[in-house]
């Protein structure tokens, strides 16, 4: 006669959950770390100044505590703010403090690492001017037309931004527009291309261009001397 002892089912199903229950515990009470970009966020910029260069944009942050607190965190919410009321031109550093950013932070949560540890940034005076603008046309129109008078209305756009770049910029031109086969003329709003970090348009007046396409006219027809054919 076997001795073998017969577990119930029910039992083992039981035996499981717990089991299941036990591990969902212990993760939920195990403590991890996680990384987070946090972005710098600038306040207090004076309309004189202009944030020229930044050591970085955001800051790696390493934090750590129970997996469900971290679940239960929110990065979209967080942010790292500099004031940069008063400051004049020039680099300014700033060492990273998160004590702040620390006590916001869900209950059980803490920074352990930050990265970096110091912010620099350089701020410029802010220029404004006028500079001229022109069309930037390619491409060729459709057999049997050609290109006609180009306008752009207005002809000068006014700029602002970091001194230096704006002072260097003497024209600027539009975004690129394409007559490749085309048989008809072509009007539209059209945006400035300002190939500069810290430079921008201080106006947002619409700039409207119109392409004349034409159609070649026919060569004229020879002329025909009349008294060379009355010659015998």
């Amino acid at each position: 006669m076997s001795n073998r002892r017969v577990v119930h089912p029910g039992f083992m199903a039981i035996a499981l959950a717990i089991s299941v229950f036990l591990w969902m515990v212990a993760q939920g009470s195990t403590s991890i770390d996680r990384a987070y970009d946090i972005p710098v966020i600038f306040t207090g910029t004076s309309d004189i100044l202009v944030i020229t260069d930044q050591n970085a944009g955001v800051i790696n942050v390493r934090i750590r505590g129970r997996r469900t607190a971290l679940n239960s965190l929110n990065p979209d919410k967080l942010g790292y703010e500099i004031d940069l009321d008063g400051l004049n031109a020039g680099r300014s550093n700033f060492e990273v403090d998160l004590s702040q950013l620390e006590a916001e932070l869900p209950r059980g949560l803490g920074i352990v690492a930050r990265s970096p540890s110091l912010i620099e940034v350089e701020l410029e005076r802010r220029w404004t001017q006028t500079v001229n603008l022109r069309p930037d046309i390619d491409g060729v129109p459709a057999e049997g037309f050609e290109l006609g008078a180009v306008t752009l209305k207005p002809n000068r756009v006014r700029i602002t931004g970091a001194r230096s770049e704006v002072k260097r910029l003497k024209e600027l031109s539009t975004e690129t527009i394409s007559i490749a086969d085309a048989k008809e003329s072509i009007e539209r709003e059209v945006r400035v291309s300002i190939n500069a970090r810290t430079v921008w348009r201080a106006d947002e007046d619409p700039i409207k261009i119109k392409v004349e396409i034409n159609p070649i006219p026919p060569p004229p027809e020879p002329e025909i001397d009349v008294e060379a054919e009355k010659k015998p």
